[in-house]
């Protein structure tokens, strides 16, 4: 039950998702996964717009609770209808729905036997209150960053009760970073289990045969939001490009920022150093990757960096600020951890990289594959499935057919 997945609308939220129950149900064929997405967006009904909203009103009363999709033969998407109201209404439609599909499943002599959500609000909200309802546990894994989400903060900058309540009436809570696990221990008293999300290492991986540049290829990716930090990586690729004429960054995202940050770079004068490649389709960001020397994370916050760890798939060394998540993935041999918000630190940083570590950088690609590759999270998270099952019910495991 993940709170972001992929959409047509939006195909790249919650990938790590999507990609995680790809890797699982690849790798263990006897695990029968079942997602169940409810989109972020709909039609939007408001008492402001009452002649507007009554037609979209209908139109929703009119649709299919949910629409089924085979992926695999062990993994089904069930994409719920979503309208745009007041959230406990829109909660409660939700909650509902839900509740009829897994009645549905029940009586068809198919019961569920574990809920999986993805982050507290609002997948894991949903997955304890059917959990309580159905007698089935729950697996919590948190991806927020940071912890809790503004939205989801009392005046006091405490969580919310309900995403507390999630984590605390889940049977494991699972997060993707140490320092997610220690903003969560802090802010709800839950010990939470550190399971990184995963990466395929077939479609992100080192290129031998690359054309050479005349000068070294710094390759940034991300939402251009102010949390991602691209201000200061443009500040820092200014010091660069002074002391390596030939240097050159490409950008690979789009966002709300992006004609901000092209007018710093213009102030800067480095606007015809810098590519702003664009959203692009993940082909192509493995590409992109595959043409740089160094990958560069600028971000002021990550619950973990997912990008960062396609770059060590791709062979790349990083250079990242200590933003969280990034503690867990570069290592000494790897790259450079800056601190948060010094632009300074992070040019020398990329400096010295690019002088000492070529790509494709082979310890890059080897911690990837130790630690962080979607079959080596898939084996963890089936074992926390097969943990939570045995401890709800004594003897039973996900092997044979656990839903």
């Amino acid at each position: 039950m993940p709170s972001w997945y992929p959409s047509p609308e939006l195909p790249t939220s919650g990938i790590f998702v999507r990609e995680q129950v790809d890797a699982i149900t690849r790798t263990h064929r006897d695990v029968e996964l079942h997602v169940l997405h409810v989109p972020m967006s709909g039609p939007e009904v408001t008492p402001r717009q009452p002649i507007a909203s009554l037609p979209r009103a209908v139109r929703f009363a009119r649709t299919a609770a949910w629409t089924s999709r085979r992926v695999r033969d062990n993994w089904m998407e069930h994409t719920f209808r979503r309208i745009q109201l007041s959230e406990r209404l829109a909660w409660t439609l939700e909650l509902r729905d839900c509740r009829r599909w897994l009645r549905a499943r029940r009586a068809a002599g198919e019961p569920v036997h574990m809920l999986h959500a993805h982050v507290a609000a609002h997948g894991g909200m949903l997955a304890v209150r059917l959990g309580r309802e159905f007698g089935v546990p729950v697996l919590l894994t948190e991806h927020m960053s940071p912890f809790p989400l503004p939205s989801l903060q009392t005046a006091d900058g405490s969580p919310r009760p309900e995403v507390v309540e999630a984590c605390r009436d889940a049977a494991r809570v699972v997060a993707v970073s140490a320092a997610l696990a220690t903003d969560i221990r802090r802010l709800t008293g839950v010990e939470a289990l550190v399971v990184p999300n995963g990466v395929d290492g077939a479609h992100f991986h080192p290129s031998d045969d690359r054309a050479r540049a005349a000068g070294p290829v710094f390759v940034g990716a991300g939402f251009l939001v102010p949390q991602k930090g691209f201000d200061d990586l443009l500040r820092a690729f200014h010091v660069v490009a002074a002391a390596e004429p030939a240097a050159c960054l490409r950008i690979v995202g789009d966002g709300p920022e992006r004609g901000t940050l092209a007018r710093l770079a213009a102030e800067l004068g480095i606007a015809d150093r810098v590519e702003w490649l664009g959203q692009l389709p993940r082909d192509e960001v493995a590409r992109a990757f595959r043409a740089a020397d160094v990958f560069v994370l600028s971000s002021r916050h990550e619950s973990l960096g997912m990008v960062v760890i396609e770059a060590l798939a791709s062979g790349l060394p990083v250079v990242a600020t200590d933003c969280g998540g990034p503690r867990d993935l570069v290592s000494a041999d790897t790259g450079r951890l800056v601190p948060v918000g010094a632009p300074a630190a992070l040019a020398a940083a990329m400096r010295s990289v690019a002088r000492e570590m070529s790509a494709p950088h082979a310890p890059s690609r080897s911690r990837f594959e130790a630690h962080f590759s979607a079959e080596r999270t898939a084996d963890r998270v089936v074992r926390l499935y097969d943990e939570v099952l045995r401890d709800a019910e004594p003897g039973r495991r996900v092997r044979g057919g656990a839903r």
